[in-house]
């Protein structure tokens, strides 16, 4: 399976790239009633887990959509 993580800057740009999709069954996540404020962070690695310095980082302030795709 192949999944893709749309970050989006607003609102309706999620609404948007959600219904581009042609289905329910292939989003596997979206931001909650589309608030980022409801404190869901998707994150994401920035360097490879075996660098001495691994860390992660987030997106704040956008909307999150993850999908399947083909």
């Amino acid at each position: 399976m192949r999944i893709a993580l749309f970050i989006c800057d607003s609102p309706e740009a999620l609404i948007q790239q959600e219904a581009e999709l042609n289905g329910d069954d292939r989003v596997l996540y979206r931001t909650p009633d589309a608030t980022p404020e409801s404190g869901d962070v998707v994150r994401y690695l920035v360097k490879p887990p075996r660098s001495p310095g691994a860390r992660l980082d987030g997106f704040e302030g956008k909307y999150i959509l993850v999908a399947r795709i083909n």
